[in-house]
């Protein structure tokens, strides 16, 4: 009491018991009856125009699993806060809370706000707590005691509004849905179209804000059904002014196919030509009915001759044909149905003939106007009467000139008639003259001019080419040379041979090796004489 130690006197001692404050768990009672806890782990969605009835649940005992004093009143707070801080108090809940009810009573989804106190949004994910706080102060969660739990989450959703329009001169109706449960998730509506006599016309699917349209079959007041879980809505149109009324129609068709193939038609496939009926229903849902006249076309045969050249090919359909044979193909005719085409394939023989010709030297021959003056084989393709190849090989061969050859010595001042021509001087000489066969014949004249005014004759020609005429230099006694220093020199004075025992053996060379053709020069030196003069090397083809 405030005085001093060891006073005497009267006291009163009072026991305050501390209390633990529990606001508890939630559940939502939904419109359409629905029981959804928080253990569920489910989200509670509200169809717009819908109420709903938050409560406490209650445990395994059937007691409240809230706990609270007197002094505190319970109540709900909706808020956008998922998980709450214990204590409350000084937490900022109270910022975040949207609408509430202190005590009891029923939350309604009936407008989209601004997401501030008392104006939920549409499609935004809130959450529904349980509460307990100081009656004076509600909801602001002041004093220490004040409790909330994490809440049940709930969505409040936009109104489910199909927008229609229709439209008598077309006997269309377009709508579109959008609002509810498939809104929120982006999925399509399930929806059926009821006609006036109550028989369900049309199923399908629509998306969110996208647009349908359907034509009315026959006049009078159609019903939509759109399904949005429990937010479903239903709508109807009058089609009783149709512009565009169900006529009946009866159409006349004739239908051929292939002989072999069959038409499905009065619900069995059919392989007799015959008249057969057929009711449709057309999209205003009124009868038409076909005639169909069934009738069959038969294949048709073809059988075709071709004679083609070596190499060539004909073409039947797709394929390719170049050897001899008959041929099957099946191709389509005008009528679509089976044409078979029987293909007989002939070749035409290759011609190729050979011939020769023989052509003097330095002659040409014409062939199929090209020049040929060199041997060889030479091809020419020509063309026949049937426009066909014909191969030429033609072998051209060429007829070397005869060659004649002649060996003449005659006296110094005498002359030796060559063909007409006179000749006085030693050479080499060529003549030509016409063969028997037309072509060129050649005579080669190796003539020797000799002083016969001594006895010792020494040529002045040497033509070593083989043909066994002048093959060496020659005196006619080589016995008068005997002991005798025999020089050959070139037109520069340079010793190419030298012997003292020489018997007509040079044969225009030096060391073993042949000297150019030309004029050389010899110096014969005896002991009481000498005799010099020229050569003439030449080395003429045989």
């Amino acid at each position: 009491d405030g005085g001093s130690s060891g006073d005497e006197g009267q006291y009163i001692i009072e026991y305050i018991q501390e209390v633990e404050s529990d606001a508890g768990m939630p559940e939502i009672t939904l419109a359409n009856g629905e029981l959804i806890q928080i253990t569920d782990l489910d989200t509670s969605f509200v169809c717009f125009g819908d109420s709903f009835t938050p409560e406490v649940m209650v445990d395994g005992i059937g007691e409240s699993t809230a706990s609270f004093p007197d002094c505190l009143t319970p109540g709900f707070i909706i808020h956008d806060q998922e998980t709450i801080t214990n204590p409350v108090s000084g937490s900022g809940i109270e910022n975040t809370i949207i609408d509430f009810i202190e005590g009891s009573g029923n939350f309604i989804n009936n407008s989209d706000g601004t997401g501030s106190f008392g104006n939920p949004n549409f499609n935004s994910v809130y959450y529904l707590s349980p509460a307990a706080d100081i009656s004076g102060d509600w909801g602001q969660f002041s004093c220490f005691t004040s409790t909330a739990s994490n809440g049940q989450p709930l969505v409040y959703l936009q109104e489910l509004n199909p927008f229609f329009a229709y439209d008598d001169a077309t006997c269309t109706v377009t709508f579109i849905a959008d609002g509810g449960l498939n809104a929120f998730y982006g999925t399509p509506y399930d929806f059926t179209i009821t006609n006036p006599i109550g028989d369900i016309v049309e199923m399908g699917q629509v998306s969110p804000g996208a647009g349908y349209t359907f034509l009315s079959p026959t006049a009078g007041i159609y019903t939509v059904d759109i399904t949005d879980g429990a937010c479903s809505v239903s709508f109807s149109y009058d089609a009783s002014n149709c512009g565009n009324p169900c006529e009946p129609s009866t159409n006349n068709i004739d239908l051929s196919i292939c002989e072999g193939e069959s038409a499905f038609l009065e619900g069995a496939d059919q392989t007799e030509a015959g008249t057969y009926t057929e009711v449709y229903i057309t999209p205003q849902g009124c009868d038409s009915t076909v005639i169909i006249e069934l009738s069959f076309v038969n294949p048709t045969e073809s059988n075709n001759e071709y004679t083609i050249c070596t190499g060539a090919s004909i073409e039947v359909g797709g394929s390719s044909y170049s050897e001899e044979g008959v041929y099957i193909d099946t191709l389509i005719n005008a009528n679509g149905c089976d044409s078979v085409v029987t293909s007989t394939l002939f070749l035409s023989p290759e011609i190729t003939t050979s011939d020769e010709t023989t052509i003097c030297m330095g002659g040409s021959y014409s062939f199929n106007g090209t020049v040929l003056s060199t041997e060889g084989v030479y091809t020419e393709t020509f063309t026949t009467p049937t426009g066909c190849d014909s191969t030429v090989y033609l072998s051209v061969f060429i007829t070397d000139p005869p060659i004649g050859y002649d060996a003449q010595t005659i006296c110094l001042g005498d002359e030796f008639d060559f063909g007409g021509t006179l000749l006085t001087e030693s050479g080499v000489y060529i003549d030509t003259i016409s063969a028997l066969d037309g072509c060129d014949s050649i005579v080669r004249l190796e003539l020797s001019v000799i002083d016969c005014s001594i006895d010792l004759q020494i040529s002045n020609i040497v033509t070593p080419n083989g043909d066994n005429l002048n093959e060496t230099w020659k005196v006619n006694d080589p016995s008068q040379i005997t002991g005798c220093t025999v020089k050959i020199f070139n037109r520069w004075g340079q010793l190419v041979y030298q012997t003292s025992e020489y018997n007509n053996t040079w044969a225009g060379t030096k060391d073993s090796e042949e000297l150019p053709d030309g004029v050389y020069y010899y110096a014969i030196t005896c002991i009481d004489k000498e005799f010099t003069g020229s050569i003439n090397l030449l080395r003429l083809k045989k």
